[in-house]
């Protein structure tokens, strides 16, 4: 499929799942800013890059024993069934996205504003479903169709980012993002549009599919952009700080590649504050592919490009935290679908989480310290899915499957990507829209 640099209004139901990577007891997962122009000693001889290292990780310690009571509380009063997030929201709550602050739930979400358009919004809850900051719409300064909102977490500041079309094409599409402390406070007293740049110059095209991630002294924000030079969009980052400003630097291109489309992006980082981007590769007249590559901290530039070998491959979504760094995508079985896993940085097989026998497609993937979860959907027919969790195990890069499959839902799930953030050990949390079209509602349960 040919992605053009041009898109008309977004399909409500379009199927992008939205990185909150860093969440759970790794709200502070970093990685090196990238190379500075020149080198500082410390007073102890240190290369200065390396003590930024040491400081983060030292940092990123204290956080983690901080927010080992909050988890614990969080699963105590967690309720033990399926549970609905908003119960006296309006309806039509689509486009979930959750992390985990070491206390409560972050959570960023689309309504249906007066235009018939959407709005994206965020609220915080506490794991029994009790409100702590109550729902408050994140656009203020766009105010067009904001869609897929994404949420990331670094220590106490919050980052939530969203793509908003106003139906100006040739170029209707941005980013948008805004940033809070995790008590709700605003850091950026209104949204910005994340402004990319190439050889200095603004890169005025479209660009969408947002996603975030912890990084350095503040975030990196993903998309798939129109960059100049290419035919199709390209996988892109760039750095914001915690307070919001962007460095006024060229905008990273992770593997260019300007004859194809690389969309549907993904982003997480790993236990050594690694910066892993994946991305579905569309071309005219080849199948779709799933690539991906690896910063190494400290690096600024990104290691050679992996394929994860399969035509046909699709919706790749990576999960990273302490515990390791994962990609699941869906994979074609015959004329049926699962979901695979792999690590993130060896050669080791991927592992099936179905037999391919219904069509299962949308996965998700967190690490916990045996293996992981992977999040996935069962179509049942139409846009209605079941909500599936399986755990595995990773012996030495090798995974397999940790027990039986758990369905998580009651009512049908809609099409929309279930989210997942993880609590602490082998526990996790999972986000879905549910219901009869357009009057759905989130709904949400703990594996513990």
């Amino acid at each position: 499929m040919k992605w053009r640099l041009w898109a008309t209004t977004l399909v409500v139901a379009l199927a992008v799942a939205c990185s909150s990577s860093g969440s759970g007891t790794d709200t502070d997962l970093t990685i090196a800013d990238a190379a500075p122009d020149a080198v500082t000693l410390g007073d102890n001889g240190q290369d200065g890059a390396a003590m930024d290292l040491a400081a983060e990780e030292v940092h990123r310690t204290a956080d983690i024993v901080a927010e080992t009571s909050g988890a614990k509380l969080c699963l105590d009063i967690a309720p033990s069934g399926a549970f609905t997030l908003l119960p006296d929201a309006p309806l039509t709550q689509i486009h979930a996205a959750v992390a985990f602050d070491g206390q409560g739930l972050w959570v960023t979400y689309n309504l249906p504003d007066d235009d018939k358009k959407f709005d994206a919004w965020a609220t915080r809850l506490a794991c029994d479903g009790s409100i702590l900051t109550p729902p408050f719409q994140l656009n203020k300064l766009s105010d067009a169709n904001e869609t897929d909102p994404c949420i990331s977490i670094k220590g106490d500041i919050v980052l939530t980012a969203w793509q908003s079309d106003n139906g100006q094409a040739p170029s209707n599409l941005d980013i948008f993002y805004r940033i809070f402390t995790v008590a709700g406070e605003p850091v950026m007293a209104t949204d910005a549009a994340l402004e990319m740049l190439m050889d200095g110059q603004p890169q005025l095209g479209n660009a969408w599919m947002a996603q975030a991630v912890p990084a350095g002294q503040g975030f990196e924000l993903l998309g798939a952009v129109a960059l100049k030079g290419a035919n199709g969009f390209q996988a892109a980052v760039q750095p914001v700080a915690a307070d919001g400003a962007l460095p006024g630097t060229d905008v990273t291109a992770v593997a260019w590649d300007p004859d194809v489309s690389q969309v549907y992006p993904s982003a997480a980082t790993g236990p050594q504050g690694q910066l892993a981007v994946a991305w579905t590769r569309s071309a005219v007249d080849e199948s779709d592919r799933v690539e991906w590559a690896v910063r190494p901290p400290g690096s600024a530039d990104f290691d050679a490009v992996q394929d994860a070998g399969v035509d046909g491959a699709s919706t790749p979504a990576l999960g990273g935290n302490s515990n390791g760094l994962y990609l699941a995508y869906t994979g074609p079985m015959g004329s049926k679908s699962a979901p695979h896993v792999r690590t993130a940085e060896s050669s080791g097989e991927p592992l099936a989480i179905s037999a391919g026998s219904s069509l299962d497609h949308s996965p998700a993937v967190v690490p916990t310290p045996s293996g992981g979860l992977v999040v996935w959907y069962r179509n049942q027919g139409g846009i209605k899915n079941d909500v599936w969790v399986q755990a595995f195990d990773a012996n030495e890069g090798a995974l397999e499957k940790d027990g039986l499959a758990t369905k998580m839902n009651d009512g049908f799930a809609a099409a929309y990507p279930a989210a997942v953030a993880h609590i602490e050990g082998e526990s996790v949390v999972v986000v879905w829209s549910e219901g009869t079209s357009p009057d759905f509602v989130m709904k949400g349960r703990f594996s513990k």
